[in-house]
């Protein structure tokens, strides 16, 4: 396959008016060559599933229906009753259970406890105590979340978004 304008002129292939000092792009390479992409990546499903996804649904809401119309009347408040059970039971469980600890393991030297957020004004970033490791583009939230009240982190980070200085909450401990 010719790559050239003037290969694909030679080869009678007929060529597009270009205006001067305008840009022209190829916008797909031929399968093939070096700059194509690859085999493309597996799915996480197959593709027939998606298709199944809307029959599903609607099953599921004529069953609800039929339900409702013609089931006995103390199965249906059981589904209910179920759902808000397991509802208000999700909602206990995020507020009682704790979350997982943050990692604070350095990924350059292994120090257990070394990495805390790069700057003290903003939660981005990570720095490492013992071998200086950084990572700008890191979210350091966890970690600030832990350390303490993120309240005047926050009030800073918006503050300087809109251009002013911010003062620090009044009753912020640090």
């Amino acid at each position: 396959m010719p790559d050239s304008t003037k290969e694909r002129a030679a080869a009678g292939a007929t060529l597009p008016r270009v205006e001067p000092n305008v840009r022209t792009f190829r916008l797909k390479d031929p399968p093939g060559s070096p700059s194509a992409p690859a085999a493309t990546p597996e799915r996480a499903f197959p593709r027939w599933l998606g298709a199944l996804l809307p029959l599903v649904l609607l099953t599921a809401v004529i069953g609800g229906v039929v339900l409702v119309k013609l089931g006995p009347v103390h199965l249906f408040a059981g589904l209910v009753a179920l759902g808000v059970v397991l509802g208000f039971g999700w909602i206990l469980a995020s507020a009682v259970l704790p979350a997982a600890p943050v990692d604070r393991t350095c990924p350059a030297c292994g120090v257990v406890d070394g990495l805390r957020p790069a700057h003290e004004d903003t939660t981005r970033g990570v720095a490492c105590r013992a071998c200086g490791f950084r990572d700008e583009d890191a979210s350091a939230w966890m970690i600030a979340e832990e350390d303490g009240p993120l309240e005047s982190v926050v009030l800073r980070e918006r503050a300087a978004r809109r251009g002013r200085s911010a003062s620090p909450a009044p009753n912020d401990p640090r």
